[in-house]
């Protein structure tokens, strides 16, 4: 939104969110004359169920207006009678494994996905990965999907000055080597191989340590049994959710960033460490080879001892760190959020004749 909505002032948005508590949040892009900000208050909760039981509310009745077209960011909220819908699909693990989501995801995802999905003219997806999925799995025709890979924010950059921000780190009880893998615990990030595989080289790097940065989700408990088998287990530290300036210092110092998921629709962890500056290790699938190209060294994700591999050889190897540190810095500045604003809003145009 913010660099959609300057793109062209004769097209008029209205944003609608919804929160019953807190100050509604004040945006940027929200002062242009072309934005009507819409904030209700209804139970987040209520609303979830609504949707959840098929009787959601019609979105022109929340957001008080009647749009040529309507953008959905989800798929699970497209209910809006009158006008074309596009929405956009950022995975489709939950239908790939069934241990993937929680009460207001998995089941529920699938059950609504179908359905929903009809109601749209047009998908938006963020990789050729899930455009891949959407396709197979949905039965979607390709010609009715838009490929956008997603922008990064310009604040995940190297170091200045890595003294200093090492000594950030340490005033808050990190160490000074470690391997950094940061997403949210939950079965399909796959963080158990990571402790496998760092218990086979902990011998090695006696100095290094593993640090896991994210919400503590569904996947935590499998996590935490590996972690008390695991020899190296005083060398492994779970950080839970840390906050934005704590979480680009850890990128910025990392001996190396491992991301060893089953699925992604993105990665959007992988772009911003090598972002940094940070060498990356990505599990070999379609998502982390399309984004990453060349700019990471890829392990297969059901093998510890391919992944201890990588990471034994490679971290021997400071001219390796430093190559592929460059590459993926190069790579990483090839997706923005001005080029994607502009693929949206065609694509807005598209659906309005």
């Amino acid at each position: 939104l913010k660099e959609m909505i300057p793109l062209d002032r004769s097209v008029r948005y209205t944003v609608f969110l919804n929160a019953l508590k807190g100050q509604t949040p004040v945006f940027e892009w929200q002062h242009h004359s072309n934005v009507n900000l819409v904030r209700r208050r209804v139970p987040g909760k209520v609303l979830l169920e609504l949707w959840r039981r098929n009787y959601p509310p019609d979105i022109r009745t929340l957001a008080g207006c009647k749009p040529d077209l309507f953008h959905s960011p989800n798929f699970l909220y497209q209910r809006v009678k009158g006008c074309p819908i596009v929405t956009t699909v950022h995975d489709l693990a939950f239908l790939k494994r069934r241990n993937y989501g929680s009460r207001y995801s998995g089941d529920f995802h699938r059950q609504t996905l179908l359905q929903n999905l009809r109601r749209a003219g047009r998908f938006i997806v963020v990789s050729d990965a899930v455009a891949g999925d959407l396709v197979e799995l949905c039965d979607v025709d390709p010609r009715d999907i838009s490929v956008v890979h997603h922008g990064l924010n310009p604040l995940f950059k190297p170091a200045e000055d890595r003294h200093s921000i090492a000594g950030y780190i340490a005033e808050r009880g990190y160490p000074a080597k470690y391997l950094l893998c940061v997403g949210t615990i939950e079965p399909r990030k796959n963080m158990p191989v990571l402790v496998k595989a760092f218990d086979k080289i902990a011998g090695d790097f006696p100095d290094l340590h593993l640090v896991f940065a994210g919400r503590i989700a569904d996947g935590y408990d499998e996590l935490e049994k590996v972690i008390r088998e695991s020899d190296a287990a005083d060398r492994i530290i779970i950080s839970g959710y840390v906050d934005f300036n704590i979480l680009i210092a850890l990128y910025q110092t990392a001996l190396g960033a491992v991301f060893p998921s089953w699925d992604e629709g993105f990665g959007f962890p992988t772009l911003e460490a090598a972002s940094c500056g940070t060498p990356v290790f990505a599990s070999d699938i379609k998502v982390h080879r399309e984004i990453l190209k060349d700019a990471a060294w890829f392990f297969k994700p059901d093998n510890a001892e391919d992944l201890a591999n990588v990471l034994k050889n490679q971290l021997l190897m400071p001219e390796n760190l430093e190559s592929k540190r460059e590459k993926g810095f190069n790579r990483s500045r090839q997706f923005n959020w001005k080029m994607a604003a502009e693929k949206h809003l065609n694509i807005y145009r598209s659906m309005i004749k």
